[in-house]
């Protein structure tokens, strides 16, 4: 079986290029050189930057086709990852000062759990944003550090809470976050010779206020959690999750609204004695 990457042009595409990229067009490449291929493309269209927007088709045989622009193979890596799109994770342009962020979460991880008044200037570095009375217990686990993190107020992380905050998280005020819990914001194509080549994409996480996520469940990327959800332990959330319900599961779904029940039973057949 051939498994080979071509790069066609759309018709509008191939008018305008024609002259300068006849020979690319059409042309067939093993996969492992496609990736190479396409960053050939990008570096030689660069004066092309201001041409409207036309489609190219790179199709993977047997595997898959997918249609881009001319201006996603021009765009840089920085660029795409702005903008929510498959990038190469391993561009120097992307670390930055990375390392740094990750040493300050070191030394917050180091601390005694006495050190209160050292904690909490030390969280002001760490987080993107921190309201007041927040308490995060460690370890603390993040690629940027928590840089990309914003806490409102009153949230409580406990221990061993993983960000993957290559791009931003949100936690609204009041929030509970069990041990384990895992808010990942970055996968990786399907595609195989795209995660051969390094292709990663990130998408932003919103918690709402007064959520309380139970231990071990994992925050996929691009997710919102509505006001004062319940998460159950060991979940795997997939899919955006409503306002006022508890929802569990692998994958996580929506098993009830939060009602007359909860009013009068706290846990299990456990009744409730206090009301605010």
């Amino acid at each position: 079986m051939t498994e080979n990457c071509r790069i066609n042009y759309s018709a509008d595409a191939l008018g305008d290029l024609r002259e300068s990229y006849n020979y690319i067009a059409n042309e067939l490449l093993a996969p492992e050189n496609a990736a190479a291929q396409v960053k050939r493309i990008r570096k030689k269209a660069r004066s092309l930057a201001s041409m409207p927007e036309r489609y190219v088709l790179v199709e993977w045989e047997p595997w898959h086709s997918m249609e881009v622009t001319i201006g996603d193979m021009i765009m840089d890596n920085v660029g795409r990852k702005k903008q929510g799109l498959p990038y190469c994770y391993d561009d120097p342009a992307l670390l930055g000062d990375q390392h740094i962020y990750q040493n300050k979460m070191c030394e917050y991880n180091l601390t005694l759990p006495t050190e209160t008044e050292k904690r909490q200037n030390l969280l002001k570095e760490v987080f993107a944003e921190i309201g007041d009375g927040c308490t995060v217990e460690t370890p603390l686990n993040a690629n940027w550090g928590c840089k990309h993190v914003h806490l409102g107020r009153g949230v409580y992380l406990n221990s061993n809470v993983t960000f993957v905050d290559d791009e931003h998280i949100f936690i609204g005020d009041n929030c509970l976050i069990a041990p384990n819990v895992v808010f990942s914001t970055s996968g990786h194509p399907i595609l195989p010779i795209l995660r051969e080549h390094h292709y990663v994409y990130n998408l932003p996480i919103h918690v709402g206020k007064n959520v309380w996520i139970g231990s071990g469940a994992q925050i996929m990327p691009g997710i919102t959690i509505g006001d004062n959800s319940v998460i159950g332990a060991g979940s795997v959330v997939t899919n955006d999750i409503p306002a006022n319900v508890v929802a569990y599961g692998v994958p996580c779904k929506v098993i009830r609204e939060i009602g007359d029940k909860d009013r009068e039973f706290y846990y299990k057949n456990r009744k409730l004695d206090v009301w605010e």
